[in-house]
């Protein structure tokens, strides 16, 4: 079986194979990149950048995991077909690699994208590979469900009780992932955070990615403007006649133990909101609507902003831009002047007064 020799100026040359894939290193990568092979793959892709990063991304750890060059890859692939077998040892790499990724803790749906970057590497170069003999279930991932401003507003309208409308008004100005709700405390809004116009939450490190690399990811800076805090407050007062003032380590949203039960409160409402009309019904393309549908609106009013820096956008969205760098107290002001003047106008339709 073809390997990659040990080198000690090319960063593919330094691949090893593992029980657990490795993170590439953007130097591993940009070197994968100006392989002829993955140029040529890349033509086949057509121009969304988008689809190029992420597919060169899982192509890279897959090389990783299995000390193949490109080439080797291909080698492999055309000497079974040589030899009328229609496994190879790629079908049988990318069968382990896809169980190493379920048990690393990925979602069956991030596992499917990197076999299917895979795929599309050894389709580009006629080397099909036999999906059935792989033996993995897996259907072709949907589009993650938009929601409309008057969508958004209307789900809210239907949450059901206080807590629920709280919840989901705070989804819609903090694009974090839904494992972080939960978990939420009044602790981490910011001091005096109902004073405030735009106030930042703070998640603790244990939301932030390791330096060694692993399969956490980064949250997005998070902030909520003026109809979160408003909702925020209405809450706290709820919580405090009731004789239950709330403690910075008590939980803002105690009756979501985990993200299902988000989850769950989502698609109730929705049925609520589908049931008077003021919903539209989900495409065949589409995902039911689910918390990633409002962090998706969220994304793609920042996407849709006009002058901000590449830089600042992808912090806006929790993309890795260096743990220290990101995270510093600059940087979340830069950031909260941003969404201040332009997220929260264009995500609300209306700007922000000072409070």
């Amino acid at each position: 079986m073809p390997r990659t020799s040990p080198s000690a100026t090319s960063p593919i040359g330094k691949a090893t194979d593992g029980p657990v894939p490795k993170r590439p290193s953007k130097e591993f990568c940009a070197e994968l990149g100006r392989d002829p092979l993955v140029v040529e793959w890349f033509v086949s892709l057509g121009e969304n950048e988008g689809s190029r990063k992420v597919y060169l991304w899982w192509f890279a750890v897959f090389c990783l995991f299995t000390g193949w060059t490109p080439q080797e890859i291909i080698d492999l692939k055309r000497r079974a077909l040589l030899r009328a077998e229609p496994k190879s040892e790629v079908e049988n790499a990318l069968r382990r690699f896809y169980s190493v990724l379920c048990s690393a803790g990925y979602a069956k749906r991030t596992c499917a994208v990197g076999l299917t970057a895979c795929y599309s590497f050894l389709n580009a170069h006629g080397s099909p590979v036999p999906r059935k003999l792989i033996h993995m279930s897996y259907g072709t991932p949907k589009e993650i469900r938009f929601l409309e401003r008057e969508e958004i507003e209307n789900i809210i309208s239907q949450a059901g009780n206080l807590e629920k409308a709280v919840l989901f008004t705070v989804m819609a100005e903090c694009p974090a992932r839904a494992r972080v709700f939960p978990e939420m405390q009044w602790g981490w809004l910011e001091e005096g955070w109902y004073k405030l116009d735009i106030a930042h939450i703070s998640l603790p490190t244990r939301f932030r990615p390791h330096r060694g690399g692993g399969s956490i990811k980064f949250e997005p800076i998070c902030y909520v403007g003026p109809r979160g805090i408003i909702m925020l407050e209405k809450l706290h007062d709820d919580l405090a006649s009731q004789g239950r003032p709330p403690t910075p380590n008590a939980k803002i949203f105690p009756s979501f133990s985990y993200p299902q039960a988000i989850n769950f409160a989502v698609q109730t409402a929705c049925a609520r909101v589908t049931k008077i009309g003021v919903l539209r019904e989900t495409k065949e393309n589409e995902e039911k609507i689910t918390p990633k549908s409002f962090r998706k609106s969220i994304f793609d009013v920042i996407d849709s902003l006009e002058g901000i820096s590449p830089e600042w956008r992808s912090m806006l969205k929790g993309r890795d831009l260096g743990i220290e760098k990101y995270y510093s107290k600059e940087n979340i002001e830069a950031l909260r002047k941003i969404y201040r003047e332009k997220v929260y106008p264009a995500m609300w339709g209306s700007s922000v007064e000072p409070r």
